[in-house]
């Protein structure tokens, strides 16, 4: 098995910030750990975001030996595509991480 970190950056529309953190906590991050390949996941906000483009934070820990496998699998469960309506779609970002080469 090979250890990978999913990080999303996001962030909620103006005013909806407390429905945003409580949908990721409560369904969204629930929904991605129950796929087979998570194992873990650190919800963050980030210390005075003004005109930050992305004010949270999530970083996925994934162990497995199929990687695409895994992302197929989230498009299916709909992990990806049924986000918050409190949440800024357009300014998020998803990005896949491996062991650093050395």
């Amino acid at each position: 098995m090979t250890k990978y970190i999913q990080t999303v950056r996001s962030r909620a529309l103006d005013g909806r910030e407390a429905e945003y953190r409580d949908w990721y906590l409560a369904t969204h991050i629930p929904e991605l750990l129950a796929l087979p390949g998570f194992v873990s996941a650190d919800f963050r906000r980030m210390l005075a975001p003004v005109d930050a483009p992305a004010e949270f934070l999530c970083i996925y820990t994934i162990e497995t030996s199929d990687l695409p496998a895994v992302q197929a699998a989230m498009v299916a469960a709909g992990a990806l595509t049924v986000p918050s309506p409190a949440m800024d779609v357009p300014a998020t970002r998803v990005e896949f991480f491996g062991a650093a080469l050395v």
